[in-house]
């Protein structure tokens, strides 16, 4: 039971993640530009991060309800 409240959280935070809630995408991106251990390639935006953070939500909460309805 704890994983599948592990992963609904995961999927509720992926959301929050693509929907830019609180400026998340923006605060990550610049921690990793500002004070990460090496400089982040032209791939690195925070449109990709909205992206992956979309998928994670989108898979955690498939993954979520296939847990509730196993």
């Amino acid at each position: 039971m704890t994983r599948l409240m592990m992963v609904g959280i995961l999927g509720i935070l992926g959301f929050c993640l693509a929907l830019n809630i609180r400026d998340s995408v923006y605060r990550i991106y610049e921690f990793f530009v500002n004070r990460g251990p090496f400089a982040p390639g032209p791939g690195f935006s925070p449109l990709i991060i909205r992206i992956v953070g979309a998928l994670i939500g989108a898979v955690s909460t498939w993954s979520f309800v296939q847990g509730l309805t196993s």
